[in-house]
């Protein structure tokens, strides 16, 4: 009981904890493991130190000086037993997520278990860091915890190299990050190329999922290889544009789209063994989609529509571009209405998750139609009126079924995105993206642009 009650106290003391200096480092382990004393020893930490258990009921911080460097350190509250379930359990792993370095001290059993289940908390690689002397100079033998890991699954390293340059520029491993923001004209450039480039509703979704995806990708438009299963999605959808262009005065046949599909999938730059396999795949898929749907089309259609005569009024007299190619328009009378298809491969999804509207969705689909939505309304004065908007899928689902989901766009709707466009531009204009990263730990954008920045960092040292 006296356990619990320490974890609510610290699960109260810790919300207030904030992250300073350069980097934090979390002390952790079970009780009378030494952390306080740790803490002391290496900072102007006053802890109360006890051989009594739980003497630490709260984080302790403190500040370690190095060479004028300062470093965070905070003492976590005894781990114990199930700590994750305790009301302060979840900060405490928080505070552990957010530190540069885990000092694990550990004297039995339990502290063993410990030891094994920080090792868990890494994705991918984990770094045990030893001292070969004591601070008597005298050589020690490492951990037993250590001794215990199979070899198969160890390599010894060197680490001289890595003492020798924290030496050399300790402010290289301690120092927070340097403002690297581009230097004026780079920013008036930049700014002339996103003016120029504007906005599609891709580089908008990339935006959100990573300003950094949206630099390298959208703005910048570093080549990338396309994945087997995008080349897939360029052959499905070419052959599509063909069946339906054909399908407005004749009556193509199922065979007619297979070969379509076939001939360019042929082109799209597949491997001999890719090519098999997804062509098995799309005849498949498209022999069933036109058994499901045949008989069904609007034949008056529009394939491959591009938009790219859009404004939007960003404030200050300035207008950006939006842009977008429109799978297929549908033209639902002698007027000017019109459905709009948007065709998708891969897993048909639920309209829950097209609309963003579950845990794992991110809703691009929706979002998608709803900026279609926008470019029609300002397209030629409103030449087009888009009634509806359409997901088409055009592979089955496990059971076997074709699915479509048609949205009606609402007025609300658009000028929520139109007010989204306006915020993302001003960010991407003011660089006020430029020291944020994504959610995704293992986002190649993020890891890209801090790479970048950690060797114009390095080299602006050696320049010094």
């Amino acid at each position: 009981e006296r356990v619990k009650q320490i974890a609510k106290r610290a699960g109260r003391a810790s919300a207030g904890i904030k992250k300073e200096g350069a980097a934090r480092v979390c002390i952790i382990g079970a009780t009378n493991t030494g952390k306080s004393s740790l803490l002391a020893k290496i900072t102007n930490s006053k802890a109360r130190i006890s051989e009594y258990p739980y003497t630490t009921t709260e984080p302790e911080i403190g500040v370690l000086d190095y060479i004028g460097i300062k470093v965070q350190v905070v003492e976590i509250p005894a781990i114990i037993q199930d700590f994750i379930e305790t009301d302060s359990g979840s900060y405490f792993v928080s505070l552990m997520k957010e530190s540069s370095l885990l000092i694990v001290l550990y004297r039995n059993e339990e502290e063993r278990k410990l030891f094994y289940v920080a090792l868990t908390r890494a994705r991918k690689h984990v770094f045990i860091a030893y001292a070969k002397q004591g601070g008597d100079g005298r050589d020690q033998l490492r951990s037993a915890f250590v001794e215990e890991i199979d070899p198969v699954l160890t390599q010894d390293g060197n680490v001289e190299y890595l003492e020798q340059e924290l030496r050399e520029h300790p402010e290289l491993v301690f120092a927070p990050e340097q403002n690297m923001r581009p230097k004026e004209k780079a920013q008036e450039f930049l700014r002339e190329l996103f003016l120029d480039r504007g906005l599609s509703v891709t580089a908008l979704n990339n935006y959100l999922e990573c300003p950094w995806k949206y630099f390298y990708v959208s703005l910048l438009r570093i080549p990338q290889a396309q994945s087997a299963n995008q080349l897939f999605g360029i052959a499905v959808h070419g052959a599509l544009e063909q069946f339906f262009r054909a399908y407005k005065t004749d009556q193509p046949s199922k065979e007619y789209l297979r070969d379509a599909f076939e001939q360019r999938l042929r082109k799209v730059g597949l491997s001999e063994r890719e090519y098999e396999e997804f062509l098995k795949k799309g005849n498949r898929a498209l022999a069933g989609y036109y058994e499901e749907y045949n008989g069904k089309w609007v034949r008056n259609t529009i394939g491959e529509f591009a938009v790219k005569d859009v404004g939007l009024e960003m404030g200050n007299g300035k207008m950006l571009g939006l842009s977008g190619k429109f799978d297929k328009v549908e033209f639902l009378n002698e007027g000017n209405q019109i459905n709009v298809v948007d065709y998708k491969t891969g897993r048909p999804k639920s309209r829950a998750d097209i609309e963003g509207k579950t845990k794992t969705s991110n809703g691009n689909y929706y979002r998608q139609l709803v900026f279609y939505h926008l470019l029609l309304n300002r397209h030629k004065d409103g030449q087009y009126r888009m009634v509806s908007g359409e997901i088409d899928f055009v592979e089955p689902n496990q059971r076997g079924k074709y699915k479509k989901e048609k949205f009606v766009i609402e007025k609300e709707e658009v000028g929520e995105l139109e007010r989204l466009i306006i915020r993302t531009a001003h960010e991407i204009i003011a660089f006020d993206f430029w020291e944020k990263q994504c959610d995704d730990n293992d986002c190649q954008w993020c890891a890209l642009r801090t790479s970048i920045t950690k060797s114009n960092s390095h080299n602006m040292m050696e320049e010094v």
